[in-house]
């Protein structure tokens, strides 16, 4: 597939860059999101912050270490040379994948956008979920592709059939397994039927950034199978790293590599090293994964069963959020609910009244019971 005409030059970087901000904030004044007026955005130390999908956790006590210790080094882009093979290596085991297929950037954001970029176009459409994570079609508009928006089925999963036939000719076809914001699951039986049925020179974007809090299989064993895909992983959900902005892309590098015009082409120099330290050891700390998914998983749990006690209606989730049905308008239950001092989630415009809620400690779901029972007089 040829290159687009918008490739970035660094003289045109800014101009995109204004660009794209521009298009993410017209995009969000647009959406259904509560206002800035009706919920706090800084929370204080006593608000139970459920709005983010982000672990309540933090970077684990062995990430704290390693990046505190090469804190003191980063008058320098690499201080040991190495840290960015390091990090590869530490994947490949982690992920048992061949490091060649690894790149790390900063977060997951930053690779997203430039996928689209780079495989969609007027003639190259967009075909996603509704709902899923909105970068991605927000994204669309700067390459001014067709974007279709297909509803899951009636399991919650991406109905990838329908995504086919909505446009057989599309560019790029995104699934988020499990998916943001229902938490629900795609059979991997359908996505390999969709990689089987795509267009050739389509790729298929799969986002798992919450993968980690289910028993959902990778779609990185396809990768080294040669099929024409790319999938997204992040350390700002189980391993608690927001806040340090790393990620990765797995797949094939002739895929990878039309990424890297959409955007400053040197990427590496956008990765944190702390991020990076503190990723490498995440990664090494074997049961970090384990340990955090059973603990959200009980905490997921006991609210389910909370919510059928009181006869709320919920999306059953194998993730660190689900969907609840609040019975009004979502920005009216957010601003109520911080009055309690817990913050919640959005909605998306094809279900206005189900707002995500993000899995919280159990401390912070207990606290979540109280303000829920007396917001919606339970």
């Amino acid at each position: 597939m040829a290159p687009h005409s918008y490739l970035f030059t660094r003289r045109s970087l800014g101009r995109v860059a204004t660009a794209a901000t521009s298009l993410f904030v017209d995009s969000l004044a647009t959406s259904v999101w509560a206002k800035e007026s009706d919920v706090p955005q800084l929370p204080t130390q006593n608000t139970v912050v459920l709005s983010q999908n982000t672990s309540p956790l933090g970077p684990c006590s062995q990430a704290v270490r390693a990046s505190d210790a090469i804190t003191p080094h980063l008058q320098h882009y690499w201080p040991h040379g190495d840290e960015l093979s390091l990090l590869g290596q530490a994947a490949s085991k982690r992920f048992g994948v061949a490091q060649h297929f690894i790149k790390a950037w900063c977060g997951s954001s930053d690779p997203a956008f430039r996928t689209v970029a780079a495989f969609t176009g007027p003639t190259r459409g967009l075909v996603v979920a509704d709902p899923s994570w909105e970068l991605i079609f927000q994204s669309a508009a700067l390459t001014r592709a067709p974007v279709f928006k297909v509803p899951l089925n009636h399991h919650y999963a991406h109905d990838v059939r329908s995504m086919l036939a909505a446009d057989p000719h599309a560019g790029l076809y995104f699934i988020c397994n499990p998916n943001n914001p229902t938490g629900t699951l795609t059979p991997h039986e359908d996505i390999v039927w969709l990689l089987a049925h795509k267009p050739r020179d389509a790729v298929v974007l799969i986002d798992e950034a919450y993968i980690d809090f289910s028993d959902a299989e990778s779609c990185m064993p396809l990768v080294e199978q040669g099929h024409d895909i790319i999938v997204l992983r992040t350390f700002s959900k189980i391993y608690g790293m927001a806040g340090m902005r790393l990620g990765f892309t797995i797949g094939r590098p002739d895929i990878v590599e039309k990424l890297l015009p959409y955007g400053f082409p040197d990427s590496p120099l956008f990765v944190p090293m702390n991020a990076v330290a503190a990723g490498m050891e995440s990664l090494r700390t074997s049961d970090l994964v384990p340990s955090r998914k059973k603990a959200n998983t009980h905490a997921r749990e006991e609210t389910f069963a909370f919510l059928r006690e009181h006869d709320v209606a919920y999306i059953p989730s194998s993730s660190n959020c689900f969907l609840l049905d609040v019975r009004r308008p979502a920005a009216a239950f957010a601003a109520a609910m911080a009055q309690e001092d817990i913050l919640v989630g959005r909605s998306w415009p094809i279900w206005p009244t189900r707002v995500r809620i993000t899995v919280g400690s159990v401390h912070e779901m207990t606290r979540f019971h109280r303000a829920l029972s007396k917001v919606m007089n339970l």
